[in-house]
């Protein structure tokens, strides 16, 4: 009995989770995590406003610490299986006639950065923009479609409410929420024109904030404008990193020359990239350029094009902050419906075998990428309680770990200094929040001698 694509890929995308959250049950709450825990636990919303901690983030926080149960991960989960969801919906009103084979659904529920972008609570804010702004995506183009009065009016309503959950997610995606409110003025509704002029207030309240209270955008700082080079750069970061299947902390490190099982991960990973390249991007190029696309209702906006204007704007925070493949997690739900579209009209032979592989080995650098990370933490594994597969690819992790080369993104953040006082595990620059052993032992709360209320 054939299985439809979207409960296949809420199976896939719900058990791709668990089974990453299996390796990452150890790692620890260290580096950027503090910039939200030291707002939680010390000056409140306020301080966290003024600290790049985004609302709805601080919300999920403010509950985990109220309920006193980690229910950011809970949080995390809902939004993996949601996003590759939402993948597959979208894919579904740029290809509506196609009967999708099941690797559609597979592709749609993988990632080969799972572990820069699902097991950090301070990274739970891109983990929601990445959601929001893709269901924001797929209503603009609905709404594109609409053609009766109360259609136009009910995805007006919905392209408002979704911006606004975008906004208070996080500031990566106002490219993409600036990018929707524009379509809103293709119909000369009431009801676009308030939406749009509503949408366009709180993305310039939200940037003012930014730009007097949170961010430094100088020249040379973190969210400074780059130079027109650096965006080339990282517009080629931000669509290589997300598609192939090397793992970026063996690979970007230096620590893949540890290992001949890292070299190796690695060899089959790009194997597959430059296949893929080589199968699928013409047929992706040549599905742009036909005009036999099912069109939206305007002739010059058609689901593809559509598609790739999203993918721009999407790359907006390139523009602004450093290349990053946790910024680049919110362009691969548009890479994977472009990918998957010109796939489908290329040869399908090798479909069956390349599409699988490209999921296996998505998987895998995501697998390696949350063991490096966990390692770096602290955590050191008790090999005598591993199977043999598991004592050789953590033993080789564990030697590219050590054998970095070069800095890169959170695999090579500076060393853990937790001390243990009592029952509460301790980063000496915050004595006031008891963390526990790893994310999956609990949630930090407010050490003993430290009473003040979470606010």
């Amino acid at each position: 009995m054939r299985v439809k694509p979207a409960v296949l890929c809420a199976i896939v995308s719900a058990f791709l989770w668990l089974l990453y959250f299996y390796f990452a049950r150890h790692i620890s709450y260290i580096g950027d995590d503090f910039t939200l825990l030291g707002s939680l636990f010390g000056g409140g919303l306020r301080q966290a406003l003024r600290n790049n901690v985004r609302p709805l983030e601080y919300l999920v926080a403010w509950s985990s610490a109220k309920l006193g149960f980690s229910l950011w991960l809970v949080v995390s989960f809902l939004n993996y299986v949601a996003t590759s969801l939402l993948t597959l919906a979208f894919l579904r009103t740029v290809i509506p006639n196609n009967a999708l084979p099941a690797w559609v659904s597979l592709i749609c529920a993988s990632t080969p950065l799972a572990a820069d972008t699902y097991f950090q609570i301070d990274t739970v804010s891109q983990e929601l923009a990445n959601t929001f702004s893709l269901a924001l995506a797929l209503v603009a183009v609905k709404y594109v479609e609409a053609k009766d009065k109360d259609a136009i009016v009910l995805r007006s309503g919905q392209l408002l409410l979704l911006a606004f959950l975008c906004i208070l997610s996080k500031e990566t995606s106002y490219g993409i929420v600036w990018t929707c409110s524009l379509l809103l003025l293709l119909k000369r509704q009431w009801a676009s024109i308030a939406a749009f002029l509503c949408i366009q207030s709180a993305l310039v309240v939200a940037v003012v904030w930014g730009y007097f209270f949170t961010f430094g955008i100088t020249p040379g700082t973190h969210y400074g404008l780059k130079n027109p080079l650096y965006w080339i750069f990282a517009f080629i970061f931000s669509v290589i990193v997300p598609l192939s299947p090397v793992p970026t902390s063996i690979a970007l490190t230096g620590g893949v020359l540890a290992s001949k099982t890292l070299i190796g991960i690695c060899v089959v990973g790009a194997g597959v990239f430059v296949a893929g390249v080589l199968l699928y991007a013409p047929a992706l190029l040549a599905r742009m350029r036909r005009h036999d696309v099912p069109s939206l209702g305007l002739r010059a906006v058609t689901p593809i094009r559509l598609t790739l204007v999203l993918l721009l704007f999407s790359l907006v925070p390139s523009l602004f902050f450093k290349a990053s493949e946790l910024y680049a997690s919110q362009t691969l739900p548009f890479l994977k419906v472009l990918l998957i579209a010109g796939a489908l009209r290329a040869n399908m032979r090798f479909a069956r075998i390349f599409w699988p592989a490209a999921f296996v080995t998505w998987s895998i650098a995501s697998i390696v990428n949350i063991i490096f990370y966990s390692l770096h933490t602290g955590y050191r594994p008790q090999y005598n309680t591993f199977i043999e597969a598991e004592k050789l690819i953590y033993s080789a992790i564990a030697s590219a770990e050590k054998n970095q080369s070069f800095v890169y993104s959170i695999y090579s953040m500076g060393e853990v200094e937790h001390e243990r006082a009592g029952e509460c595990v301790i980063d000496p620059r915050y004595p006031n929040i008891c963390l526990p052993e790893n994310i999956a032992s609990g949630f930090p709360h407010r050490a003993p001698s430290s009473d003040a209320p979470i606010r």
